[in-house]
């Protein structure tokens, strides 16, 4: 996670990998991140020091924000919800950060702010740094110590068309911190003061054209003059200076890096049989690791486990391992925060495991402390022929496509081929392959849905005699898909009675209001007998409630915690789920409200036409567990103070694949139409576990913000492969 450290005078800082979208695009390696930290400078308060409290507030609560020309396309609250990398399209965007409150005027309170335009292109990375400092106009205001001898009281007032802050004598050393409201940046000073006699003495004046992210030190200083009774005047001096910038470093918390000791863990590493040398990789992290562990069924021909974790090995379990040939070890260096852990495979267990001909496919799994992860294949082959066919990995295999996978032994002229059938028949394929290096790859097409297919790796016409399978995903499809099956009232369920639930609705909160706020409709449909509606409402009961999205997801309703009369509901996302999708297809129908509810959401304001959306994800999520449940993820509204809502992550690292689809009118028509949404998957090396869809007539429902009224019909939902 990242890791920031703050002073009172500390700007919010955020660094940001933009990747371009496509599926080719990978992260092949990944190295620790050092950022540049802007720091604004002479803007210290003596009277106090930053706490550790307002440190991990600012931490937790700046928000970062992705805005291209139609809108917010990314955004995190904090800054430990900050990927290492984003996955953009080819395009411009703005990147935003905010931290603090943005408040008329406070001596306490201060906002920083930073946007910075970039660009994105296909296939490409971009580093941005952005320092976001303080966007306030601050003021300091200095008094002459000859004051306090001509008047018996003074103060000065500073302000601006929105906000006012009071300068007292005895809090000399106090620093305003204002927001020039738009379009008009004039800051107003007044003196006012009673004389020993009792008569008032004012004096004002104005700086016309104040900004932001400068500081103004007002100066108030009594000039004699050689008036017989003593007397003089004031004189105010304005000192305007920029807020500079210094800089520090801080590191970034990333998820732990697996790294070849002289060879490229992310390729085999290729022996003649019975070959081998030892060989080690390590694991970097910047937290410390609490799981390392591997799995490779061929563990067991050299005496090994088949699935071990090595950071939770018994003393004795550890000896067996060293005494088998394969030692590990740890080092953490708390100074920096990085820990590595060094495995090492031996000479006599490399010999053991090159003895014949063949590929061990090691599966790595490393997590950290702060339940970051990373996995990866550790893939050592021996063979003595010109090429070796390999076992494809796990991301390898789709529906109806595959990359065939081999290792080249020897150098050779000949052309070099993969051939593939399925399984059973007589008739190979043949496919020219791609050399990297030594690997060996194919991408073939046109297969067919859950079948077994066999392949070897030719040299010219020598074949491998190691002869690989893999048998293609099937092409699962979504239950209820037609949202044909329901029961119950207050709440209604979305499946039959005594069945199994993949759908679940909000209705478990609204039904306090006894209301349904998702339900059957027959009047509007596309096939069957019914579609599902979804209907944003004011649920209440006697003039008392909250606004509520109508919507549907897959998982199920968990809770409903009320706080005092409203109620937050906690909700359990997502469903078991292996295939990988390229679209979600399906009719829809939407009638978009005016927004009469808005909650202080930043996203949308009153007066707003309101938004429906849908949304497919696919993702190995860890979980999470509630009343001994465990859900891919779990949601927790807040109506009172949103901002302390665990929402969905839509850039969470184990998102696989994603898509979504807004509607910002209505649909045309009285009748519904097709949409289609595509999946994006940011890892093709991955599979995924779980499957999250949800769709709501008020986007921003999760907020407690939409328009009552805005309804949403959905029909025939189907998953499309290719």
């Amino acid at each position: 996670m990242p890791k920031r450290y703050f002073k009172y005078y500390l700007t919010a800082i955020t660094v940001i990998s933009f990747i371009a979208c496509s599926e080719k695009d990978t992260l092949n390696g990944e190295g620790m991140l050092h950022l540049k930290v802007g720091v604004t400078d002479q803007v210290k308060v003596t009277t106090r020091s930053m706490t550790d409290e307002l440190q991990d507030s600012l931490q937790r609560h700046c928000t970062i924000s992705i805005l291209n020309e139609k809108g917010t396309v990314r955004r995190y609250k904090g800054v430990n919800e900050l990927p290492e990398a984003l996955y953009l399209s080819a395009g411009s965007y703005t990147a935003l950060v905010t931290a603090g409150d943005s408040v008329p005027a406070s001596f306490e309170t201060v906002y920083y702010k930073e946007e910075r335009p970039f660009h994105i292109n296909s296939g490409e990375v971009t580093n941005l740094e952005l320092t976001c400092g303080i966007a306030n106009t601050v003021v300091a205001v200095k008094y002459d110590e000859a004051l306090s001898s001509v008047f018996q009281t003074y103060k000065v007032t500073v302000s601006t068309a929105d906000g006012t802050l009071d300068y007292l004598p005895e809090t000399k050393d106090s620093i305003g911190y204002y927001m020039l409201p738009a379009g008009n940046t004039k800051l107003q000073w007044h003196l006012e003061a009673t004389m020993p006699n009792g008569k008032s003495y004012t004096k004002e004046g104005n700086i016309p054209d104040a900004q932001s992210a400068y500081r103004y030190d007002l100066s108030f200083n009594f000039i004699p003059t050689d008036y017989a009774d003593g007397g003089g005047t004031v004189k105010v001096s304005v000192n305007a200076n920029p807020i500079r910038e210094i800089t520090d470093e801080v590191q970034i918390y990333q998820r732990p890096i697996f790294r070849g000791e002289n060879f490229d863990i992310t390729s085999s590493a290729f022996y003649e049989v019975g070959m081998g040398t030892e060989l080690s990789y390590t694991v970097t992290s910047t937290s410390v690791l609490n799981e390392l562990s591997m799995y490779c069924e061929q563990f067991a021909q050299c005496g090994l486990p088949v699935r071990m974790n090595l950071m939770r090995l018994t003393e004795m379990e550890r000896g067996r391992l060293e005494a088998s040939g394969l030692s590990y070890k740890s080092e953490y260096n708390t100074g920096s925060n990085v820990g590595t852990m060094r495995v090492t495979f031996s000479d006599g267990l490399m010999k053991h495991i090159t003895a014949k001909e063949g590929t061990y496919n090691i599966i790595l799994h490393a997590t950290d402390v702060r339940n970051r992860t990373n996995e990866g294949v550790l893939s050592i082959s021996a063979s003595d022929a010109v090429v070796l066919t390999k076992e494809v990995t796990e991301g390898d295999i789709w529906t109806s496509k595959a990359v065939l996978r081999g290792g080249l032994m020897k150098e050779t002229s000949d052309p070099l081929i993969f051939r593939y059938r399925i399984t059973g028949s007589s008739d190979w394929k043949e496919v020219e392959a791609v050399l990297n290096g030594k690997e060996m790859t194919a991408a073939i097409t046109g297969l067919k849905v859950a079948t077994t297919y066999e392949y070897v790796a030719v040299a010219g016409e020598k074949a491998s005699s190691v002869v690989c399978k893999f048998t293609t995903e099937k092409a699962a499809q979504l239950p209820n898909a037609g949202f044909e099956k329901w029961h119950g009232s207050k709440p209604t369920y979305v499946y039959e009675s005594g069945g199994t639930m993949f759908w679940d609705t909000g209705n478990h909160g609204s039904q306090k209001a006894g209301t349904d706020i998702t339900t059957a409709d027959g009047s509007v449909k596309h096939g069957g007998s019914y579609s599902a509606k979804l209907e944003s409402k004011f649920a209440s009961m006697l003039g008392i409630g909250q606004f509520a999205a109508g919507n549907v997801f897959s998982g199920k309703y968990l809770a409903t915690n009320m706080d005092g009369v409203v109620g937050n509901g906690v909700l359990g996302w997502g469903r078991p789920f292996e295939s990988r999708p390229t679209a979600l297809r399906g009719y829809v129908r939407y009638q978009s409200n005016t927004v009469n509810y808005d909650n202080s959401c930043e996203f949308i304001d009153k007066g707003d036409p309101d938004i429906g959306s849908i949304f497919i994800v696919l993702g190995n999520w860890p979980g999470e567990t509630y009343n001994g449940e465990t859900w891919p993820v779990i949601v927790r509204t807040n109506y009172k103070t949103p901002g302390s809502a665990q929402l969905f992550d839509v850039n969470s690292e184990y998102i696989i694949g994603y898509g979504e689809k807004d509607f910002t009118s209505s649909t045309e028509g009285e009748g519904m139409i097709e949409f289609n949404i595509p999946v994006e998957y940011r890892y093709t090396n991955r599979k995924p576990t779980a499957i999250i869809i949800v769709a709501s007539s008020s986007k921003y429902g999760d907020y407690f913000s939409g328009g009552t009224g805005s309804t949403m019909w959905l029909d025939d939902f189907e998953l499309v492969y290719e």
